[in-house]
């Protein structure tokens, strides 16, 4: 099971349809508009690689940390995610 649900384009256009039906002001238009998520992602793989980090194989900090850091290893937020990610709201 994941530790965080997968970033999606599906679950992504969910979000920012539910942001504009509900009368949200933003709109998703250039990657300046994810500068929140960039960063949020950003802090939450590094604390994951820390944690994972300080505890050694065998301890059940490392066993659960492994889990995070593994997915924001194997799903990394890239440039050409961002990309998609915008073409699938636009």
């Amino acid at each position: 099971m994941p530790a965080y649900t997968p970033l999606t384009e599906d679950a992504f256009r969910t979000v920012a349809g539910s942001h504009d039906a509900s009368g949200g002001p933003g709109r998703l238009r250039s990657p300046g508009d994810l500068t929140m998520l960039i960063t949020s992602m950003g802090h939450i793989n590094e604390r994951a690689c820390t944690r994972w980090l300080d505890h050694s194989p065998g301890d059940p900090e490392w066993e659960r940390m492994a889990a995070p850091f593994g997915e924001s290893v194997a799903e990394p937020l890239t440039c050409q995610t961002i990309e998609e990610l915008l073409e699938a709201v636009s």
